[in-house]
């Protein structure tokens, strides 16, 4: 009888001390977005490659110059890559927007960032809605 008791205590600690519980986790895939430009930035949109006019999640942001912002990514599979779409506010008008694309490849447990930087050469800046870049 205390063979019996001692085998199924021991049964009962090593079923407690096994670690599948953390096998389904998944680590959380990031996009970071910097913004080095004049224009605040309104609207992040992105999706598998080749896929953001039919399945394309979209973040509403408000990036100031200077400013970056992580976005959580939901529904990419790992290594993927993706078409991230960023949207510029001209002005506080609706139909004064520019926006641009960039392919970029996303890792779970990792931070992708992407920089909108400008392409003006002069110092009026501001006088130029549509100049800028993104860089990974």
């Amino acid at each position: 009888m205390k063979k019996l008791f001692v085998l199924l205590l021991l049964t009962a600690f090593v079923f407690s001390c096994s670690s599948d519980d953390n096998e389904d986790v998944q680590e959380v895939m990031q996009l970071e977005i910097l913004n080095n430009f004049d224009k605040d930035i309104g609207l992040v949109r992105y999706a598998l490659k080749n896929n953001l006019g039919t399945a394309g999640i979209d973040v509403a942001v408000n990036i100031t110059n200077g400013k970056s912002r992580k976005i959580i990514l939901e529904n990419i599979p790992n290594q993927s890559p993706i078409d991230v779409r960023i949207q510029v506010n001209c002005d506080n008008t609706d139909w004064n927007k520019q926006h641009k694309t960039l392919t970029v490849n996303v890792n779970d447990g990792q931070t992708t960032l992407i920089t909108v930087v400008d392409t003006q050469s002069n110092d009026d800046a501001s006088a130029c809605c549509s100049c800028f870049d993104l860089v990974n």
